[in-house]
């Protein structure tokens, strides 16, 4: 973020130019950005100095509309250093981590707290029906 614009002008910013998205000044009741952990002299590499460095914030939409059109706009980052992601459960993101490792999965994605994967099949599954093994990168999909 620049000096001296705030946190939720800098989102604003950046959905409006980068998303290409008509978000009004009042869309976004919050945004915070949120404090990174720094790894020690010993794990630090260049990589984990690069990744230290890169801003993340969490925001509150005003509505649960704004927030899916947002998010929709995701794809537009694919390829980018830049992510959007839901905050998800510790347990979820868990799942998702899995979902990716798996050799079964072609492609996984959270929507509104729940999970999907597409299977190297062409098959989708969702949320409901994904039960990964603690511990162990096997999923049991369908």
């Amino acid at each position: 973020m620049e000096r001296g614009v705030t946190c939720r002008q800098s989102v604003l910013s950046f959905c409006r130019s980068v998303l290409h998205s008509p978000i009004g000044d009042n869309d976004i009741e919050v945004a915070h950005p949120l404090s990174r952990r720094t790894p020690s002299s010993a794990e630090a590499t260049d990589t984990n100095q690069a990744a230290s460095q890169d801003s993340v914030v969490i925001v509150r939409f005003s509505s649960q509309q704004v927030r899916d059109e947002i998010i929709k706009q995701r794809k537009v980052l694919k390829g980018t250093r830049q992510s959007i992601m839901e905050d998800l459960t510790a347990l979820n993101v868990a799942t998702l981590n899995r979902l990716k490792n798996n050799n079964l999965v072609d492609k996984c994605w959270s929507w509104n707290g729940r999970l999907f994967a597409t299977l190297r099949d062409g098959n989708k599954d969702h949320g409901e029906t994904i039960s990964a093994s603690t511990g162990s990168y096997s999923c049991e999909l369908g």
